[in-house]
């Protein structure tokens, strides 16, 4: 194909059949096909690299083959001068208008001097949305591989961007599992060496981290309750316990006595 350069540097020049193709590719009326292609060629001259940055009286900036805007300076969309993005974008433009009033090339009837009935449209050209990528204006934009497609702004969300997304997620889903699984692998560890303390320091500074209270208060009870249980289990080991019956004088009766019982804990005989 033939380059061509403009204000957006170096572009393709594409003919008439291959604008007629890059249109109904887009998936524009073949019937208005010819119509379509006269006025990239007026707003264009059918070079992908075209940029007018003082349209409309200096207010808007108008981009690609059928010179697309969205009233601003600004891109309307990504890869406005790419030409399977451009004629996606026109096709969009002319189904939300119900027709081609949006193009000042129509208004006016610059377009007629470029209509041309008898051409056969090219719908193998490279650079549409069903042929082959080519070099600065004339990738690819499949619409296969579009998941989330809006009018008038084009492809949101590719398959391929989904799928990163979604990856994305299992990823930090499975690291967060896999901190808490550490989590709990710490608190067993630090329960069984007695270091209660700072097994609850460690779940105060945890419970500080979006997403991780409940786990950070989990570990932190585990720290307080272990040093009461540890207590515990001393108390009760090595000891037995018994009964001790006394008894003692009963005062003002001579040869009297009271009988009492008492349990006390001593240590275990040694076995």
């Amino acid at each position: 194909m033939t380059n061509c350069t403009g204000q957006g540097g170096t572009g393709t020049l594409y003919t008439y059949a291959e604008l007629e193709g890059l249109w109904i590719n887009a998936g524009g009326p073949k019937a208005v096909a010819p119509i379509a292609a006269a006025i990239a060629e007026a707003e264009s001259g059918g070079c992908t690299a075209a940029v007018n940055p003082v349209d409309n009286n200096g207010t808007q900036t108008s981009w690609g083959l059928w010179q697309i805007s969205n009233g601003t300076h600004a891109m309307p969309v990504p890869n406005i001068l790419n030409a399977a993005v451009n004629a996606q974008q026109a096709v969009a433009k002319y189904n939300a208008a119900g027709g081609f009033s949006p193009w000042g090339t129509y208004d006016s009837g610059a377009y007629k001097a470029f209509v041309n009935n008898g051409t056969t449209p090219d719908t193998n050209v490279p650079g549409s949305s069903s042929g082959s990528s080519g070099s600065s204006g004339s990738g690819s934009s499949s619409s296969s591989s579009c998941l989330l497609n809006i009018p008038l702004v084009g492809c949101a969300l590719s398959k391929s961007e989904a799928r990163a997304l979604i990856g994305g997620g299992l990823l930090v889903l499975s690291s967060f599992a896999g901190l808490v699984g550490l989590l709990v692998l710490a608190a067993a560890g630090f329960r069984a060496s007695g270091a209660g303390r700072g097994l609850e320091h460690a779940g105060g500074a945890i419970a500080v981290v979006p997403g991780l209270e409940g786990a950070g208060l989990a570990v932190a009870a585990a720290g307080r309750t272990a040093p009461q249980r540890r207590q515990a289990r001393a108390r009760q080991a090595g000891t037995e316990t018994t009964v001790v019956e006394e008894r003692t004088p009963i005062e003002g009766e001579m040869g009297g006595t009271r009988r009492t019982r008492r349990t006390v804990r001593r240590p275990a005989a040694a076995t």
